[in-house]
């Protein structure tokens, strides 16, 4: 297992020592999906307990083309999830802005997009408040951009019923980046194969 950021282990609720613990747990369900021994699902579901009860979207396509890409969610109801890859994945107004920044940056939803643009779009009236996903925050990571063929976006977003998304979120979501995008890489491999 790769070393952790370091730290003197002490904080708040969620310091330095519960991230290195949720890392301990991560890592290896990201490595197991990176392996195909397990399915997104799994780390998915382990990352929204991580972040508090978070619903998660990792969006997986080739950013090369307006084919709907691979969505992969945990606490996101199924019909919302289809909604998502038939209407909002190519619509979602974080996705053309996060594609301008760089692989592996990670950051909270605002810092990309306005809370205004967000909830003038159609994507926070049809998509986000019916399902009581709060508008602030929510954390977007680059897990890979267009420009290095793979487009990968994993996002977190504060459920009604979870808590506030916080830095030391981020810097968890940061913490796993490379396990992240050997997973996105060997699932696209696998997928390429004719794989699951």
């Amino acid at each position: 297992m790769r070393k952790r950021n370091g730290g003197s282990g002490q904080g708040g609720p969620h310091g330095v020592a519960d991230r290195t613990g949720r890392l301990d747990t991560l890592v290896p369900l990201v490595q197991d999906v990176a392996t195909g021994q397990r399915p997104w699902q799994a780390f998915l579901d382990a990352l929204s307990a991580a972040l508090g009860r978070a619903a998660i979207v990792l969006v997986i396509g080739d950013g090369l083309t307006d084919r709907a890409p691979e969505v992969e969610t945990a606490r996101i109801d199924d019909r919302f999830r289809l909604a998502y890859i038939e209407h909002f994945a190519l619509r979602d107004p974080w996705v053309e802005r996060l594609t301008r920044r760089p692989t592996g940056s990670v950051g909270f939803g605002y810092e990309t997009l306005p809370r205004p643009l967000l909830m003038a779009s159609r994507f926070y009236t049809e998509w986000m408040k019916p399902q009581g996903l709060a508008v602030t925050p929510t954390i977007h990571a680059v897990v890979g951009a267009a420009r290095d063929g793979t487009c990968a976006f994993l996002t977190a977003f504060r459920c009604g019923d979870g808590r506030s998304l916080e830095i030391e979120d981020l810097a968890l979501i940061r913490d796993l980046m490379p396990e992240l995008q050997q997973a996105v890489a060997a699932h696209r491999k696998r997928n390429a194969a004719g794989g699951s």
